[in-house]
């Protein structure tokens, strides 16, 4: 049976972005970066890109 998609909300950090991506939760754990809709390009001072690259420094550590 195939894994249920679910709405993911884009990750670009624009304040007015309500853009919302279908995966599976199996998919999204597995993006190497945020979750981007098409042709949206990311933020860098967006908080959720911030917290993803202190997870992965913090993960490089252990």
């Amino acid at each position: 049976m195939p894994e249920t998609k679910a709405p993911f909300m884009c990750e670009c950090g624009a304040s007015l972005c309500d853009e919302r991506i279908w995966l599976s939760p199996t998919d999204y754990a597995g993006l190497d970066g945020p979750c981007l809709a098409p042709r949206h390009t990311l933020d860098e001072g967006n908080p959720l890109e911030q917290g993803r690259q202190r997870r992965k420094r913090r993960r490089r550590r252990s």
